[in-house]
């Protein structure tokens, strides 16, 4: 009977837990991060991220058409004036002043930065302007050109018949003498805008070309400059 609790007692014994050593060093159990994110909280982290991208872009396209869109009246009326003979730099103001007014109108949540603003005026208000005079450039001198040349041509007729050459043979010498100048025979809008710089050389109007564009620039940039200045406030 005694080896019988003995045994018992032995068995209570080695079941119970081991205590903790004296002076043993204690830790205690780690907590969990409060910081850990879970893969629904990481999805929606980028998801608002691209979401943020994304109207930012849209925006800047909205900002850019609104520029283009608004650069478009100040164009018409200075190729209006232009065609009538009347120096249309003064238009330049105008153009840029629009340019401004529409770039500021499609970009009223600020989402774009203002030197982007200002960025993307100047390259409109830059391209408005170049095409415009050239529009206007090429009009004049295809105007002028069919007066000049229609003289020019009639003025060979009599000196061809007077060496005893027929018209068709002074127009191919004629022809052949302007595609080699200009590039072209007709002398229409097209042919001037398709080849302008040549052209401008041989008429010899580059340098006062290139002092108007400078003119027009100039009251263009002070326009759009105080436009944009005022209406991004």
């Amino acid at each position: 009977m005694d080896d019988l609790m003995n045994n018992i007692n032995q068995n209570v014994q080695q079941s119970q837990p081991a205590e903790r050593a004296v002076g043993a060093a204690y830790t205690e159990p780690k907590k969990a991060d409060s910081n850990v994110f879970t893969a629904a909280d990481v999805y929606e982290m980028g998801k608002l991220s691209y979401n943020n991208e994304g109207s930012v872009v849209a925006e800047m396209a909205l900002a850019i058409l609104g520029a283009v869109v608004g650069a478009l009246p100040g164009m018409l009326l200075w190729i209006l004036i232009g065609r009538a003979g009347i120096v249309a730099a003064l238009c330049g103001t105008l153009l840029a002043a629009g340019t401004a007014a529409g770039y500021t109108f499609m970009s009223k949540d600020k989402s774009v930065a203002q030197k982007y603003g200002f960025l993307v005026c100047i390259i409109v208000i830059i391209i408005a302007v170049f095409i415009s005079e050239k529009i206007v450039w090429c009009w004049i001198m295809s105007d002028e050109f069919h007066r000049t040349f229609s003289a020019a041509r009639e003025s060979a007729y009599s000196f061809g018949e007077a060496g005893g050459m027929t018209r068709a043979e002074v127009d191919s010498i004629v022809n052949e003498s302007m595609m080699e100048e200009f590039g072209f025979t007709e002398g229409t809008f097209s042919d001037f805008f398709y080849h302008f710089g040549k052209t401008l050389r041989a008429l010899g109007l580059s340098g006062k070309y290139f002092f108007n564009l400078l003119t027009c620039y100039l009251f263009a940039g002070a326009g759009g400059f105080s436009a944009f200045k005022k209406m991004s406030k």
